[in-house]
């Protein structure tokens, strides 16, 4: 009788010992992170710069604003409730700069984050230049699972914008047993917080995904210190230098060459294609705007893009100087005063698109 006592008892203790376990381990695959004390960029990423940006939108600084002139700061750390589906409209944008769009609650949050992440708005559903909408057509069934992200090629860490049910949410991180997100308002009271949870606890059907294109986030955010060769290759993981997203047109307007040269007529990359004339010193070239590239991005020089006959070619700056930005003719359209009406005192006014090879600085009628 006491052997068959202890046995049980035996049990009981062996039982008990196990249920601690089980409960932490069913907590940790459904977690809500609200203190900020207990999260870092770091964790998300290898990246120290993107780690930096994560710790700011932690932070609150989502540029996320109240008015529409996009000066008072909605309080969005990690762990407040202040981004409340309240139908007063929140506006994305940088701070003291024109609004980019507007909206309330998780929509707005994950937008603003998306925008202090990658300078993007992804509006109504739509991708920036340096953004794509991944293609979710192909599968029968939209619901978030591990294999439909995989196969959507949603990316692997952190960035990707996912409207899903009505929500919007940032992934943070995603494996074989868990997705990670952060939103704004997904307890239904504005509370911003990260969110763990296990595939079997996630049931919603994706609308569309959002995420910056690799190149462009390898510029942003690079994984490595990259060693480029030939034209713009890192050596050590075969990132190629997104030259084209550098692209500044306010550099356009007439420039004199100095000294003569054969332009490159593919990339500005040593490596590039050369043309088999010679531009002479003291010709005015018709400049549309300047670039960086792998070689010149630490120097602070730029490659400068001109037409000639309608055809692009490639110089580096040592080899112009700015001269002015020309003259256009610009035509627009006039609304005139009936005939035998009072003018008025004032200029009357004009009306109509305003078009300019040229960015615009003033415009005289």
């Amino acid at each position: 009788m006491k052997k068959r006592i202890i046995s049980v008892l035996l049990v009981m203790v062996m039982t008990i010992g196990l249920l601690p376990t089980f409960t932490i381990e069913a907590y940790a695959l459904y977690t809500w992170i609200k203190d900020r004390d207990k999260v870092a960029g770091a964790q998300y990423t290898s990246s120290k710069e993107l780690a930096a940006k994560l710790d700011s939108i932690f932070d609150g600084d989502a540029s996320i604003y109240s008015d529409k002139k996009c000066t008072k700061l909605v309080n969005t750390k990690l762990g407040t409730s202040n981004v409340k589906d309240d139908d007063i409209p929140k506006y994305v944008g940088p701070r003291n700069g024109a609004e980019i769009n507007s909206g309330t609650s998780c929509w707005i949050y994950a937008n603003g984050v998306y925008y202090t992440l990658f300078g993007e708005c992804t509006g109504n559903g739509t991708a920036g230049k340096n953004s794509i909408k991944l293609d979710i057509s192909g599968t029968t069934s939209k619901v978030a699972t591990y294999k439909n992200f995989v196969s959507w090629g949603v990316r692997d860490g952190v960035g990707a914008l996912i409207r899903a049910n009505g929500h919007s949410m940032i992934v943070l991180d995603y494996n074989e047993d868990t997705l990670t997100i952060l939103d704004g308002n997904g307890d239904g009271n504005g509370l911003v917080s990260i969110r763990i949870r296990s595939w079997d606890q996630i049931s919603f059907t994706v609308s569309y995904i959002i995420q910056p294109k690799d190149a462009y986030y390898e510029t942003l955010y690079p994984s490595c210190n990259h060693k480029y060769k030939g034209t713009g290759i890192c050596s050590a993981c075969d990132h190629v230098f997104d030259w084209e997203s550098t692209f500044d047109p306010s550099a356009a307007g007439v420039y004199k060459i100095v000294k003569s040269f054969t332009p490159r007529t593919d990339k500005p990359y040593d490596a590039a294609t050369e043309a088999n004339f010679c531009t002479i010193a003291g010709t005015d070239v018709d400049v549309l705007g300047k670039y960086e590239n792998a070689y010149t991005k630490d120097t602070g020089k730029k490659w400068y893009v001109y037409t000639v006959n309608g055809e692009r070619y490639y110089v580096y700056e040592d080899y112009l100087t700015f001269v002015g930005y020309g003259k256009q003719e610009i035509s627009c359209t006039m609304t005139s005063p009936k005939e035998g009406a009072t003018i008025p005192r004032e200029s009357y006014p004009v009306s109509g698109t305003v078009t300019s090879k040229y960015p615009l600085k003033e415009v005289e009628a």
